[in-house]
């Protein structure tokens, strides 16, 4: 799974936790697809080249600065297209460290979910 540049990731995942995270090559540790074909290419162009784990971590570092918005929003701050986006969120809230909070109009009209960090108690709780 790449490394993950915060304190916070060391509070919640052992070191064996983490081992066995970096071997399981599978959702949320890396990208998923639903198609054969073309997602399957694209989520393995995703974790082959790194492209992944970079955008992971912006995501996270920005929400580790105490950020709370959308994908949309999120896509907007890091200046990358809202599809490469998205399913990151996905993947952290598969991994317990963000949740939904509530839903807002996005940008054409549709609700979409706010996200935050989760707390220390909610993850405390799973």
């Amino acid at each position: 799974m790449g490394k993950v540049k915060s304190e916070y990731w060391d509070e919640i995942m052992t070191r064996q936790d983490k081992e066995a995270a970096m071997r399981d090559a599978t959702y949320p540790n890396a990208a998923g697809y639903k198609e054969q074909h073309t997602s399957k290419a694209a989520a393995k162009m995703l974790n082959e080249t790194g492209k992944r784990r970079r955008i992971v971590d912006k995501i996270y570092d920005k929400m580790m600065s105490g950020w709370e918005g959308t994908a949309y929003d999120m896509a907007f701050e890091l200046n990358k297209p809202y599809h490469s986006i998205q399913p990151r969120f996905s993947e952290l809230q598969a991994l317990g460290l963000i949740r939904k909070t509530w839903q807002v109009r996005g940008p054409w009209g549709a609700s979409c979910w706010k996200w935050r960090l989760t707390t220390e108690a909610e993850r405390n709780s799973k």
